[in-house]
């Protein structure tokens, strides 16, 4: 399963993280883990180039990605994290949660 945890503060989202394997299909044939994949590839380039944010992120080799701010994200940042949160939700509504699940904790 494909775990996605999104950290708040003060309302709006500062982090991150997506690890795990969907196993919906073999690998390099799992359009789950390609879809969630693309989703939080496609969030931090976007952050990046888009909304000109700095931000840290965290990866390894098994698939973990994270991605987190040390401050509150510009706008146009607020409606990239907002765009990936409700791309995450439509995967899970189209395939179902038992291959992705999406939680929420407040970051400190």
């Amino acid at each position: 399963m494909i775990r996605v945890v999104i950290g708040r503060k003060d309302d709006h989202i500062r982090s991150f993280k997506v690890s795990g394997h969907a196993g919906y299909d073999d690998y390099g044939k799992d359009i789950i883990c390609s879809a969630i994949s693309m989703l939080a590839i496609n969030t931090v380039n976007s952050l990046q180039y888009i909304a000109g944010e700095t931000l840290f992120t965290e990866q390894n080799e098994d698939g973990m990605l994270k991605a987190s701010f040390d401050h509150r994200p510009n706008e146009a940042a607020d409606v990239l994290l907002r765009s990936f949160e409700l791309g995450v939700q439509g995967v899970i509504d189209q395939y179902g949660s038992e291959f992705v699940s999406l939680m929420y904790e407040t970051d400190k």
